[in-house]
């Protein structure tokens, strides 16, 4: 952040008015109020109407931080520390950090039918007796993947031995039993919405399997608004570099 001077008449925000990223859009907050306050408007919203309670929400905001597609540091530490400070226990965190690494694996189900379409000769393992075995244990699990069954099943014909260990990866997060399965459908609906992935098939599983284990659409819907807020990182991580290359030039406001 750019240093202002001591006389500047901006006054920090009282701490119950702190949003989120805070300190990182102070700047911000100085140089474009309006800005600042339509945003404000935007990130408190899903905290108005009490769907879900403060901790699952800032597991969520966890979530999308720290996907892989979204990583932003800062926000990852701030939300660390808001979700351990309104009851959030330092497993169910790692638990969340283990679950949302579970998202490389669409770079598997999104390539995997596009090579065996593409490929000129099928797999090599296609058909074989382990890939049979594996697509008759895993139709009783089927309702987790639907939206996605075909991708799962082309990946499973084209290496079976990589999908078991895929799968154990995935399964993982369910086995250890530290987060509900209803919290874990939001945090997974959460990282498939991210405007940094927007992967809909995974999407529309990850809905449909919340609203199965009782949640209700608010719910869900406060999971997506919490999500919709995350563009504001550009500003976040941009503006303290706009600042400081403008400065170089001389270029800066008066204002700042």
């Amino acid at each position: 952040m750019v240093p202002r001077d001591d006389d500047s008449d901006e006054s920090p925000p009282a701490e119950d008015e702190r949003t989120y990223l805070a300190d990182q859009l102070a700047d911000l907050r100085h140089e474009d109020p309006a800005f600042y306050e339509t945003y404000r408007g935007l990130s408190e919203h899903p905290w108005e109407s009490g769907s879900l309670d403060p901790r699952i929400k800032e597991l969520v905001n966890v979530a999308l931080a720290s996907a892989t597609t979204a990583l932003y540091e800062p926000a990852v530490r701030e939300h660390v520390g808001r979700a351990l400070d309104v009851g959030a226990t330092y497993e169910e965190l790692l638990a969340v950090l283990e679950l949302v690494s579970i998202l490389g694996m669409h770079s598997a189900t999104v390539g995997y039918p596009i090579l065996v379409e593409e490929a000129d000769e099928p797999p090599a393992a296609a058909g074989s007796e382990s890939s049979e075995r594996i697509v008759d244990e895993l139709e009783e699990t089927r309702a987790f993947f639907s939206a996605v069954w075909d991708d799962v099943v082309a990946i499973i014909e084209s290496d079976p031995d990589y999908w078991e260990h895929l799968y154990d990866f995935l399964r993982h997060p369910y086995d250890a039993g530290v987060l509900d399965p209803v919290e874990m459908e939001f945090l997974y609906i959460a990282i498939d919405a991210g405007t940094s992935h927007l992967y809909t098939a995974g999407l529309t599983v990850h809905v449909r399997n919340a609203l199965r284990l009782g949640a209700t659409p608010e719910e869900i819907g406060e999971v997506l608004q919490l999500a919709s807020t995350t563009g504001i990182h550009t500003v976040a991580a941009g503006l303290p570099l706009l600042q400081e290359e403008a400065a170089k030039r001389g270029l800066l406001p008066d204002r700042v």
